[in-house]
């Protein structure tokens, strides 16, 4: 059985990618988990620039293995929160599918923001059912 290891962008800055893209394949990485704030600004990950990166890492012979801080930098997007909160969640969450195709024909993306899923007033046993609910919609909007 052979071991796959990826490893986040987070973890190096973004101008010294194509260094670390080169340490990582020499030394048996394939995957980099991508933080898309890493590539650039939300407002400049338009098809040109997530194509160059998935190009870049190709040559590498990196791939996406999944994405995080899918919602970095943006308040005001909640899972939890009144409607618009969500709706701008969802919104963005599309956002962020579409870039996943664009970057690696999709991928798993890690809902690990705590503030966007703080239950606020509602109890343990509203937010699981708000919850249950909201992820639904994500996942049906995402598809």
């Amino acid at each position: 059985m052979s071991l796959k290891l990826a490893i986040s962008n987070i973890a190096w800055p973004a101008d010294i990618r194509h260094e670390v893209y080169g340490f990582l394949s020499r030394n048996g990485v394939t995957g980099v988990e991508v933080a898309p704030t890493k590539i650039a600004p939300w407002d400049d990950l338009n098809k040109a620039v997530l194509t160059a990166e998935r190009d870049l890492m190709a040559t590498f012979g990196l791939t996406v293995s999944s994405y995080q801080a899918l919602y970095f930098g943006l308040p005001g997007l909640a899972l939890l929160e009144d409607e618009p909160a969500f709706e701008a969640l969802l919104k963005h969450t599309v956002r962020v599918a579409r870039m996943a195709e664009q970057l690696s024909q999709g991928g798993g993306g890690v809902f690990g923001a705590p503030r966007n899923r703080l239950r606020g007033r509602l109890s343990e046993a509203e937010a699981f059912e708000l919850g249950a609910e909201r992820f639904a919609k994500l996942a049906k909007a995402v598809r």
